[in-house]
C-alpha cells in the first residue's frame, strides 16, 4: 500500500516504476482524482473502484 497524496506525479511514478511480473496488485492510498471523479492508471495496470 503506498499513500501518493493526491499527487499524479507520485501515482503515475509509482505505477511506472512497480514490477507487474513483481506485484499482482498494488494498493494506493489517497490516489488522484480527474476532473471526471476518475483516478489513472498505466497499460500495466487495471482501476478497479470500491462498490458504493
Amino acid at each position: 500500500q503506498q499513500n501518493v497524496n493526491k499527487s499524479l506525479t507520485s501515482q503515475l511514478d509509482l505505477l511506472n516504476h512497480a514490477d507487474p511480473k513483481c506485484f499482482n496488485f498494488i494498493f494506493i492510498q489517497e490516489p488522484h482524482i480527474d476532473f471526471l471523479n476518475l483516478t489513472r492508471a498505466n497499460h500495466h495496470w487495471t482501476v478497479v473502484y470500491p462498490m458504493p
